[in-house]
């Protein structure tokens, strides 16, 4: 009984960081902003960026940041940078799309991040 029972508080908490959203606010006068999604390449699970509008946004950089106290298996976050380009409308919204999974793997955590263009 005890077993079944952290099998689905397991089992819960999954599924509420599966449908994890946040929103991140962008201001006209700082057209930049960050994502940073905790990682673990070294478990096989690695974000993807499958979906942004790029219309509205540029994707400036991407790079896996390792945790600074160098601990073998140590988990570090991986860093998005965003630019919203010069012709885009505000206010506005519009939706960045994460997938963190293993690549042969056909389950993966969906995270979605709507962001809000603020004048």
């Amino acid at each position: 009984m005890k077993w079944f029972l952290g099998l689905l508080v397991f089992v819960c908490s999954c599924s509420l960081y599966a449908a994890e959203t946040e929103t991140i606010k962008v201001y006209k006068k700082n057209p930049s902003f960050e994502v940073r999604l905790k990682a673990n390449p070294t478990t096989g699970y690695t974000w993807s960026l499958v979906y942004f509008d790029k219309k509205l946004l540029h994707l400036t950089s991407s790079e896996y940041q390792a945790p600074k106290n160098h601990l073998m298996g140590a988990g570090g976050e991986m860093l998005y940078v965003f630019k919203v380009k010069k012709r885009s409308s505000y206010p506005g919204t519009t939706s960045l799309v994460f997938k963190y999974g293993r690549s042969w793997e056909q389950d993966a955590i969906e995270k979605k991040i709507t962001v809000q263009l603020l004048p």
